[in-house]
């Protein structure tokens, strides 16, 4: 059986978006500039004002807020990609990890969200959690997509093939593996490297995000 595993929140779901919206509409609190054009992984830089343990608590409280969390909007291009590669590839596995907080409140938030994607496996980790043990339970090869370097990091130990989803705040972050910059590429990756197991050495994608 072939195994795709993904990330949720910047992979799947559109999650910065929802938090800016959420951050403006709810408290007030709009961006120092787009979301778009974020360089890196602090959400200081969108809101200087605020120190990182308030941004933080921000986050876990939109977590804890059905009618935010459970409605983030998916990636352009996420459900029609992943329907063309089931109908591809009938065996293929799709699983996701995705580290959204701590309860089964939280994880119901999160299964409600997913659902027309309809995964095989969801788990549901802590707030910046380590991904290693959960991906350590997948098949060695199988093709494993986060935004964040130390999840790609962590997966490759794991003897997964890991796949950089390329955004304005990771491009610094020093990945020169495998990298897509959207789920169209995902796709033509995906159906030509799930047979083979390409590891992110092949001469074929290796790419180091310009």
């Amino acid at each position: 059986m072939k195994h795709l595993v993904l990330d949720v929140d910047g992979v799947i779901l559109n999650w910065l978006g929802r938090f800016v919206e959420y951050m403006d509409v709810d408290h007030g609190l709009p961006p120092a500039h787009p979301p778009g054009e974020l360089k890196d992984y602090s959400m200081q830089t969108l809101y200087p004002d605020l120190t990182s343990s308030e941004i933080f608590a921000h986050i876990v409280q939109m977590s804890r807020c059905e009618h935010h969390f459970s409605t983030i909007p998916f990636n352009n291009g996420v459900l029609e990609v992943i329907a063309r590669m089931r109908e591809v590839h009938p065996g293929l596995s799709i699983s996701c990890v995705t580290s959204a907080g701590v309860g089964e409140e939280i994880a119901r938030f999160r299964a409600t969200n997913l659902a027309e994607l309809a995964p095989d496996a969801l788990v549901v980790l802590p707030l910046n959690a380590d991904k290693s043990i959960a991906l350590s339970r997948f098949p060695a090869g199988s093709l494993f997509v986060d935004d964040l370097v130390k999840n790609l990091e962590a997966a490759d130990r794991a003897g997964l093939t890991p796949v950089l989803f390329a955004t304005s705040y990771n491009e610094d972050a020093g990945w020169s593996g495998l990298c897509v910059r959207d789920w169209q590429e995902l796709e033509t990756l995906a159906m030509e490297t799930l047979d083979r197991g390409v590891r992110p050495e092949d001469p074929v994608y290796a790419a180091r995000i310009m």
